[in-house]
């Protein structure tokens, strides 16, 4: 339930960019992105090695997650006499076929883009400093979804994208609960939901975010010390308590104002801001904006002709306030 409501919270997107066929005797280049990616590998086995010479073994129904600036070069088993470079496709309602080489079939890759829709809100995965690989080839429920990805993309229906992007995370969730047994646990924060009291702290963040959270509370929820429960947080979650609070709120509002008609006044109070001035400034520096309303693309988008509720520019000096601002 935890694991539910953390990713609900970041709101994680996972967006396919390519399906790579990798013939035999070709390697392929995966430049750095700014996002995690993540690579399923469909068929076949090869070798992941990145910029810094750490190497993974990749084989059917595994997933390979790569860090945000991290180059990689994926070999099929057998080596490779030549490299070719991937990068992001354009998106359409189908995803792109990239063959790599003319030989016979060596790995079968779908990659994708993972991104958290509340732009700085919790990174998962900003902890990881080298590709991350989870084999699912012995997981009944989960297999049968990576040939599925395939056969989606070959039937060209209406609507593939978005059926490929929902069978994307359900592979992701069956690989984090394969590493939720993993010991050691190689991401720290799946590691937290084995400790009772991080545990507490967290369901009680995810569960009220609004509430006046601070240190003093959360320590004891957690039944620590305040300086035990801030140095075992920060090794779980790379980050402060309160920081993690401020992003959950932050993750909670913006969904909010996506699917909702709520005002901004209204949402900031719900989720926990005393002012929608502290609110906008802190929500374009999570989505990495310039100051001033972000656009989020739903109703309370400024550009948008429904649910408007706040001024889309400055007012000049002089000028009268438009109806219904500030």
């Amino acid at each position: 339930m935890l694991l539910d409501r953390l990713l609900e919270s970041v709101g994680l997107d996972l967006q396919p960019f390519a399906v790579c066929d990798i013939r035999q005797g070709v390697g392929i280049s995966l430049p750095a992105a700014r996002e995690v990616q993540v690579h399923y590998t469909i068929r076949g086995a090869g070798e992941l090695t990145d910029e810094r010479g750490a190497r993974v073994l990749l084989s059917a129904a595994s997933i390979a997650i790569i860090p945000p600036d991290l180059a990689c070069e994926l070999d099929p088993e057998g080596g490779c006499k030549r490299r070719l470079a991937v990068g992001p496709s354009s998106t359409s309602d189908h995803v792109a076929t990239v063959v790599a080489g003319g030989g016979d079939p060596g790995v079968l890759l779908l990659c994708a883009r993972m991104r958290a829709q509340s732009g700085g809100a919790l990174a998962l995965f900003d902890q990881l400093r080298a590709p991350l690989v989870v084999d699912l080839a012995e997981d009944p429920r989960a297999r049968p979804l990576f040939e599925a990805l395939i056969e989606e993309q070959r039937s060209r229906l209406p609507g593939s994208r978005l059926m490929t992007e929902l069978m994307l995370q359900q592979c992701l969730l069956h690989g984090l609960r394969r590493l939720c047994d993993a010991d050691p646990c190689p991401l720290p924060w799946l590691w937290a939901f084995r400790d009772t009291g991080l545990s507490r702290a967290l369901a009680a963040i995810l569960r009220t975010p609004a509430a006046p959270h601070s240190m003093r509370s959360l320590a004891a929820a957690a039944g620590m010390s305040r300086t035990v429960f801030a140095s075992r947080f920060a090794q779980a979650f790379g980050r402060a308590p309160m920081e993690l609070v401020k992003q959950v709120r932050i993750g909670e509002a913006i969904r909010l104002l996506r699917t909702t008609d709520l005002t901004v006044e209204v949402v900031a109070a719900r989720v926990g801001f005393s002012s929608r001035a502290l609110f906008s400034r802190e929500l374009a520096a999570a989505l990495g904006q310039a100051p001033g309303w972000p656009s989020l693309g739903g109703a309370n988008d400024p550009r948008s002709t429904r649910g408007r509720t706040y001024p889309s520019r400055r007012r000049r000096a002089g000028e009268p306030p438009a109806r219904g601002s500030a």
